[in-house]
């Protein structure tokens, strides 16, 4: 579980497909306008948008693994995930992306997205930001407020935990077979 600290810069992470590290620039402008933060991108290969991520904050890219993608989390304060909503299969994606980071205590501020929202509404662990200013609000709260960021970080680790670990999960596939399986003999 994170630790939140107080002081220094607030540390975003954001993993993915280094080719879709191009959805942060849907929040590059509240990046910009909030002095203080860095990105941390856990990719695959380094995106083509990093020069104009690099405008707007200090950005650090990290080769994706999954032992450098836990460590790496551990360092963080905040997993962001905003998006480009614009058709089916954007809308389609689940909470993964986010819930990883929630897992171990960092609340989320993502876009609207329906999966998004399930997860950051269930218990609180963290902000939906649609707009500019909503981003920038939401980023100038966590910055501020370290309490803020623990609660909210222990809500995400809660939500996980009840909604989308193994045995949750494992519960729900068994509940679905044997549906589908009928009535026994």
């Amino acid at each position: 579980l994170r630790a939140h600290r107080e002081g220094g810069p607030l540390r975003l992470i954001w993993s993915g497909i280094g080719k879709k590290a191009a959805h942060l620039l849907e929040a590059v402008d509240a990046f910009a306008a909030v002095p203080g933060l860095e990105l941390l991108l856990v990719v695959d290969e380094t995106p083509s948008c990093l020069p104009e991520l690099e405008r707007a904050l200090p950005c650090q890219v990290l080769k994706f693994s999954d032992r450098a993608y836990a460590r790496a989390l551990m360092s963080a304060d905040v997993i962001v995930s905003p998006k480009r909503i614009v058709n089916a299969y954007e809308k389609g994606h689940t909470e993964y992306k986010i819930a990883l980071g929630m897992a171990v205590g960092l609340p989320a501020v993502a876009s609207p997205q329906q999966s998004y929202l399930e997860a950051i509404g269930a218990h609180g662990g963290g902000i939906v930001a649609a707009t500019t200013s909503e981003w920038i609000a939401a980023l100038r709260r966590l910055q501020q407020d370290v309490q803020l960021r623990a609660r909210m970080g222990a809500m995400a680790r809660r939500t996980v935990r009840e909604r989308y670990s193994t045995p949750v999960i494992a519960a729900q596939y068994l509940r679905l077979l044997e549906q589908l399986a009928g009535p026994t003999a």
